[in-house]
């Protein structure tokens, strides 16, 4: 699959100001990546991995391939690359130094670079993955428009808050958690005060999250069970775990109840599961990923001087003169692949974070996905 839309970037001679300029490039950056997440091709090479759990896990080590050097040349090979690699501790670090060696034309074998080379391999990856890189947050399409409008705020939701509270009071009556344990008690406060905006640090979960999206009503579909229903878009598995629960629940001693179970709230939670299934899935456009610039996560003066201290500690001179840890001494290879190897994974590692402020949508790339179905089935 040799499609370079990298010839896409180049941008008419006319005079553009400079943030309409940034713009257009981010736009066709993410329409550079959303093309080759969902081409077919690409689409079979990711049928090729037995476990689903990493089918994700592998989209956003394409995904980080594509934020590294903003174009899909040579990418062919690095998906290749991973197919094919064996369980080494070491190799997809190393197939990613292969191709930043080979855009800077570096043809010397790694146990050989010299100094001078492996500074310039480390600053293409310093740059490209921590001072201009992203974190990841993956969503439900069905969210795009509000994202696009008015970034990641929590304020914004896309479902009533009522009938969530509605169906939570039915199902604690009962002793059962139908909305997740984590939602059934706490209605609309936990989606509105809290304020909080998550993101990734690692490419790992973005495509999990996503198919997940929004949590409460995954949840809500695999209760009792966790067999997925929802990610995989199995309505009919979804449904048959709400029936299931809701039969439960009519066979519980009266005792165990705090009032009766009626016709009405069985057909209150069954409408809320088609009205959302409906919402969520039918009429969802697909899942999406969004980029968010590092730079966004520095509105606070705490998350302005972490940005800046990672920027300092992964500086080319700051790793050279870190003291050396006693793993780091048994590793054979050269002091100048080490530096370079550490640098790409403490740039790739990093659990769930949030901050509790908005997010602007001009500092949000939006990419589609491949579909759960696609990847799933």
């Amino acid at each position: 699959m040799e499609k370079h839309i990298e010839d896409a970037f180049i941008l008419p001679p006319t005079e553009i100001p400079s943030e309409q300029s940034e713009s257009i490039e981010e736009n066709k950056f993410s329409e550079m990546i959303s093309q080759y997440l969902n081409d077919d091709s690409f689409i079979e090479k990711l049928s090729q991995i037995k476990y689903e759990s990493q089918k994700g896990n592998f989209i956003g080590e394409v995904v980080e391939y594509l934020i590294l050097h903003r174009n899909t040349e040579g990418v062919d090979v690095y998906v290749d690359g991973l197919l094919n690699r064996k369980e080494t501790k070491f190799e997809k670090g190393d197939l990613l130094i292969e191709s930043v060696k080979s855009k800077l034309g570096i043809e010397t074998l790694n146990n050989d670079l010299s100094d001078e080379e492996a500074e310039k391999i480390y600053q293409y990856i310093y740059e490209r993955r921590l001072r201009d890189g992203y974190v990841f947050h993956g969503f439900n399409g069905v969210f795009e428009a509000s994202i696009r409008e008015n970034g990641l705020d929590q304020s914004k939701a896309s479902w009533e808050f009522a009938e969530l509270e509605e169906v939570g009071e039915i199902s604690r009556a009962y002793g059962v958690s139908l909305v997740g344990q984590h939602y059934a008690n706490i209605g609309e406060e936990r989606f509105t005060s809290s304020g909080k905006n998550y993101y990734d640090e690692t490419s790992q979960f973005f495509y999990t999250y996503a198919a997940n999206s929004p949590e409460w009503f995954s949840q809500f579909c695999n209760v009792g069970k966790n067999n997925g229903t929802y990610h995989k878009r199995h309505y009919e598995e979804a449904r048959a775990n709400i029936e299931e629960c809701i039969g439960k629940i009519k066979a519980r001693p009266v005792s165990e109840r705090a009032r009766p179970f009626t016709g009405d709230d069985e057909r209150k939670i069954l409408d809320f599961f088609e009205k959302y299934w409906k919402k969520f899935v039918t009429e969802s456009p697909g899942l999406r990923l969004g980029l968010v610039h590092r730079k966004a996560i520095t509105e606070t003066p705490f998350d302005k001087n972490k940005y800046e201290r990672d920027l300092n500690r992964e500086s080319w001179s700051a790793m050279k003169s870190r003291p050396k840890s006693q793993y780091e001494s048994l590793d054979p290879r050269p002091e100048n692949i080490k530096l370079i190897s550490q640098l790409l994974y403490e740039t790739g590692q990093g659990g769930n974070h949030h901050v509790n402020y908005k997010i602007s949508p001009d500092l949000i790339t939006i990419v589609d996905l491949p579909t759960a179905e696609k990847i799933f089935d």
